[in-house]
Parts: C-alpha cells; sequence; structure tokens
C-alpha cells in the first residue's frame, strides 16, 4: 500500500516543504500534482524519491510541458481517486 500526496501549492510553499518532509518518511510515496502544485515540474530538485503523477491539462495551462507522468483530467482524476480508495494507506493533502 501507498501513501498518496495531493499537492496544489507552489514551490517555496511552506505546504510544499512540510508534504516533501512527509514524503521522505513514506516507504512508498505517490505524489499527485495539481493546480499550481505542477509549477514543482520546472526545477523538481526537493522532491523525495516517488511516484509523481501530473494532471496534464493544469501544467498546459501553466506553460509547463507536460511530460511522462502526466495525465489528461479525466484520467488524472480516475488515477486519483482509485489512488486513494483502492491502494492507499493514508491520504494527505496540500
Amino acid at each position: 500500500m501507498t501513501d498518496v500526496f495531493i499537492l496544489t501549492k507552489p514551490p517555496g510553499s511552506t505546504r510544499a516543504e512540510l508534504c516533501f518532509t512527509l514524503m521522505e518518511r513514506s516507504t512508498d510515496p505517490e505524489l499527485y500534482l495539481i493546480g499550481d502544485g505542477v509549477f514543482h515540474l520546472i526545477k523538481p530538485t526537493g522532491i523525495p524519491a516517488g511516484t509523481i503523477i501530473t494532471c496534464k491539462d493544469d501544467a498546459l495551462t501553466r506553460g509547463i510541458p507536460a511530460e511522462e507522468g502526466a495525465y489528461p483530467r479525466d484520467e488524472f482524476y480516475e488515477r486519483l481517486v482509485t489512488g486513494m480508495m483502492e491502494n492507499s494507506d493514508h491520504v494527505y493533502s496540500f
């Protein structure tokens, strides 16, 4: 089972720093970047190891190239709900 982390805050936010601190303590983290959280893709330094899943529409809207691990809105939210409901031990939202 995984720990799901949902991040909507931009780099430099104290909430983003807290998210990454908790991710470091997780054995199997999945990070979902939504809204302004996609700005972490510009300089992904500081993001602990784990699976990173991005809302492709949010990235493209903000002018950030969507790369591997980016899903169109419908698929992104379907994967997020499945991850939270079926595959996770804990869910953290920032």
